[in-house]
């Protein structure tokens, strides 16, 4: 077999971030191969913000992610997204997986995915899974907020203890929350990571301790599903400095509580804010254009993520900074004017 990324490690807070795995392939005729993007093996680790796509049309057993689940080798998978296709011949019998667990005695957190297998093989049945869960039981199991999706001849959405599982949940009592929906993808088979980004917005989770995606951006306050946090409204400030006006915005329109506040690559203008707002991060890669408070009360429900010398300026006559959140937040180094 060959694998993107084996990971075999000891105990604690390992974490495997931000990689793109593609274009693994072994001789096309081999039906004894297999192809693992991810594989988690000993130890405990978190996998987040991956994005794995794999296929082609080779007779070759495909795992996106794969987990061994062995009691002991705890792991959590937050934000990834996995990508398989491939149209094979009739008669051909091996079976993708876009997530793959072994074993069920670790603790497994799985939320935040997108899972996704568009591999077909015609005149085929019950080959190509979205999620194949390779036991009973779920007491050491969270699976939740993932988007499902498999198209084509022979697919299925999942698996669960030997029998296959055609609608949500693909465990009893998981998946509340999981969708069974095509993400939509950018480009979907291209060979760059930002042709895995998804054309709407979802709704994830928060409080899994991941939070920025696959580019460092801010996750949002709830974030989105998959490795790229879904943001199509940043400040330009093509009007004014008036944080209310809706045409100094991306996306034309004033953003709403909670979201979260993204300048532009190259603005032209400070974001002004007009009364007091409550906001989910604050992100901003330049220098020269500040978020101002301007005399009013901020509260941030995320963090601020300011690169390249970009601040908050809060100086002017009663400007009230709060940071309120249930989880740990951050202050970067030069945050304020």
């Amino acid at each position: 077999y060959i694998s993107g990324i084996l990971f075999t490690g000891s105990t604690g807070a390992n974490l495997v971030n931000r990689n793109f795995i593609r274009n693994l392939s072994v001789n096309s005729s081999s039906t004894s191969a297999s192809i693992y993007g991810m594989r988690m093996g000993q130890g405990t680790v978190t996998f987040a913000n991956n994005i794995v796509t794999l296929g082609g049309n080779t007779a070759t057993t495909i795992y996106g992610i794969f987990s061994s689940g062995t009691s002991g080798n705890n792991s959590s998978l937050y934000f990834n997204t996995v990508y398989i296709n491939g149209s094979l011949g009739s008669g051909i019998t091996n079976k993708s997986y876009a997530f793959y667990e072994a074993a069920a005695g670790a603790l497994r957190d799985v939320r935040n995915n997108i899972f996704s297998n568009f591999r077909t093989t015609s005149a085929g049945t019950n080959a190509h899974y979205a999620a194949f869960l390779n036991y009973s039981g779920s007491s050491n199991l969270t699976l939740d907020y993932n988007i499902y999706w498999i198209s084509g001849t022979s697919g299925v959405i999942g698996n669960y203890n030997g029998s296959n599982v055609v609608s949500l949940p693909i465990v009893s009592g998981q998946d509340a929350n999981s969708i069974n929906s095509n993400p939509g993808f950018s480009n979907a088979g291209g060979l760059t990571a930002s042709d895995y980004k998804v054309n709407t917005s979802t709704v994830g989770i928060s409080g899994t301790g991941i939070n920025l995606d696959y580019a460092q951006t801010a996750r949002g306050i709830p974030p989105n599903i998959g490795a790229w946090e879904f943001n199509t409204n940043s400040w330009v400030g093509n009007i004014s400095t008036d944080f209310n006006t809706a045409s100094n915005w991306s996306a034309g329109a004033v953003p709403l509580e909670d979201a979260s506040i993204v300048f532009a690559a190259s603005p032209v203008r400070d974001c002004i804010l007009d009364q007091d707002r409550i906001v989910g991060s604050i992100v901003n890669g330049q220098a020269i254009y500040k978020f101002k408070v301007n005399g009013k009360v901020l509260t941030l429900h995320g963090d601020l993520y300011l690169t390249n010398g970009g601040q908050l300026d809060a100086t002017a006559a009663g400007s009230t900074v709060v940071f309120e959140n249930d989880d740990t937040q951050t202050i970067s180094n030069a945050a304020f004017v």
